[in-house]
C-alpha cells in the first residue's frame, strides 16, 4: 500500500501567483463607459478598408497604436477605473500615467485624453477582426501582383501581436493574442502569405 502523505499547512503568500498574468489576459476587457463626458476614439473611421491604400494605412495604424502602447494604457486605465487587477506592464502603464497627472487634480476624475487621443470606442481586437477579413484576396491569381499589404500587412501584423499583445485582455476563450481571428481567416492568410 502507499505511504500516506502528511499534509502539510498551506501558507499564504504575498506574491503575484504565477497563473495571474494568465488570468488577467482571459478576462473579458470591461466595456468602455460611454457617456457625453467621456470620449472615445474610433480607429477606424478615418479609413476607407475597401481600397488598398485605406486597407493599408488602417492596418498599419492598429499596429501602430499596439507597439506604442495606446491600447496597453487605455485598458490599464479602464480596468483601474472599474477596480478590475493589472498585469504588471499595465500596471507600469498607469503608474507613467499618473505621474504626470497634476498634483490639484482629483485621483477619481476619469483620464479623457492620453496624449490628447481619447480611449477607443471599441477593444483592440474588434477593431482587428474588422480589417484583417480585407486581407483575404477572393480569387487569389498566383500570377497576379497585388500591392505588399496583402502578405506583408499579415505577416507584420502577426508578428505585431506576438510582441505588442501579450499584456492586453482577450475575449473569453481565446488564449493568445492570434487567436483572436478566427482560425478559417488565419488559415486562407497563411495560405496566400505562402502562395506570395
Amino acid at each position: 500500500m502507499a505511504k500516506k502523505q502528511e499534509k502539510k499547512p498551506i501558507k499564504k503568500k504575498t506574491k503575484t501567483p504565477k497563473n495571474h498574468k494568465k488570468i488577467i489576459m482571459e478576462t473579458v476587457p470591461p466595456p468602455i463607459p460611454y457617456s457625453q463626458d467621456i470620449p472615445v476614439y474610433d480607429v477606424l473611421e478615418d479609413y476607407d478598408i475597401n481600397t488598398d491604400s485605406g486597407l493599408s494605412e488602417c492596418l498599419y495604424d492598429l499596429m501602430h497604436c499596439l507597439e506604442d502602447g495606446y491600447y496597453l494604457r487605455w485598458e490599464a486605465v479602464v480596468r483601474h477605473e472599474q477596480g478590475l487587477p493589472l498585469s504588471k506592464l499595465q500596471e507600469e502603464a498607469l503608474d507613467e500615467l499618473i505621474n504626470f497627472t497634476d498634483e490639484d487634480e482629483d485621483e477619481d476624475e476619469p483620464i479623457l485624453y492620453i496624449d490628447e487621443i481619447p480611449r477607443p470606442n471599441e477593444p483592440w481586437y474588434e477593431s482587428i477582426r474588422k480589417v484583417v477579413p480585407k486581407l483575404i484576396l477572393d480569387p487569389f491569381e498566383t500570377f497576379e501582383v497585388y500591392d505588399a499589404i496583402y502578405d506583408e500587412g499579415w505577416t507584420g501584423l502577426v508578428e505585431c501581436l506576438d510582441e505588442y499583445a501579450q499584456d492586453l485582455s482577450l475575449p473569453d476563450g481565446v488564449t493568445s493574442p492570434i487567436d483572436v481571428i478566427p482560425e478559417n481567416i488565419r488559415h486562407r492568410l497563411w495560405l496566400q502569405s505562402c502562395f506570395s
